[in-house]
């Protein structure tokens, strides 16, 4: 990571609050609550409802370990994918959630301070790496950092912010996009940053922070694997209501076959995954998000 990418996004605040609402989402959001995080704050803004690495991950004791915890996953049964956005913030949370199942998949801030220790840790235990893109978002109030990819870039701009944050995290294999209300409605903009993408065989996954997203649409034109994100699981902060949450993500899964959440690495994300996660859930498959996407 470069001296000027962690500055530009050192200082970044931003609450846990919505964007705008996309069409469709189940959860309602929390009442905003501001997290300051030194030296950079990224953290998500929620709707309601690398240096690329060639090597290959070590293999894990289970793959593709199931719900139920099977050592290998059911043809048949539904799958779903838990992402954990905003890593690389907190080194004792990150290494929390690092221990829970080994098909947990991991998005990492570019600008964090322990992005690169976690990504590494993560890399060794088998766990999916993403990177954390910082995208514009539509509410000004919140700021990505001046490093984000903003609809006012040039192309050679958007290339280089695009190269710079991904070489800040090693051993990734995909992205997602951190708030990007604005940005990812700009179907100019995500070509651009898709193009990237696809030069270096990445997948993108959609955050789907505004339902006017280009980003799966986009994705698909230019042939880059790509999916979205279905459920966000800790609009609300409480085992419950995540629990709820993660109750919302399987029945949509057992609908269309699949499904996708987000959560953060937080207490209470941590709590309702060893409450009610998908360990605890029935003929359910998890996955890492990459087998989702096409």
């Amino acid at each position: 990571m470069t001296a000027a990418l962690a500055t530009s996004l050192a200082g970044c605040r931003s609450p846990d609050a919505p964007e705008r609402l996309p069409a469709g989402s189940v959860p309602t959001a929390a009442p905003p609550t501001r997290v300051l995080v030194s030296p950079t704050s990224l953290s998500e803004q929620f709707p309601s409802s690398a240096s690329l690495s060639t090597k290959t991950p070590p293999p894990r004791s289970a793959h593709e370990r199931t719900a139920d915890g099977n050592a290998s996953t059911t043809a048949g049964r539904p799958e779903i994918a838990i992402i954990i956005d905003d890593m690389g913030n907190d080194l004792k949370m990150g290494r929390k959630f690092l221990e829970l199942d080994d098909n947990l998949t991991f998005s990492f801030l570019p600008g964090a301070p322990h992005t690169q220790e976690l990504a590494e840790q993560a890399f060794q235990a088998g766990r999916t790496v993403l990177v954390h893109l910082p995208m514009e978002p539509k509410d000004t109030r919140w700021s990505p950092g001046t490093e984000a990819l903003h609809i006012a870039d040039t192309e050679e701009g958007i290339r280089t912010k695009t190269e710079t944050m991904l070489a800040a995290v090693p051993h990734a294999v995909g992205t997602n996009n951190h708030m990007g209300s604005r940005f990812t409605e700009h179907g100019l903009g995500m070509h651009r940053v898709l193009t990237v993408l696809k030069e270096r065989a990445l997948f993108f996954v959609d955050s789907y922070t505004t339902a006017g997203s280009q980003g799966l649409a986009t994705a698909r034109r230019l042939a880059v694997p790509a999916t979205r994100r279905h459920v966000f699981l800790d609009n609300e902060k409480t085992p419950s209501k995540i629990c709820d949450q993660l109750d919302q993500l399987a029945l949509l899964a057992r609908q269309q076959g699949h499904a996708v959440g987000i959560g953060h690495p937080n207490q209470a994300m941590f709590t309702a995954l060893a409450r009610c996660g998908p360990e605890n859930m029935h003929h359910i498959n998890l996955v890492s998000v990459q087998r989702l996407t096409r």
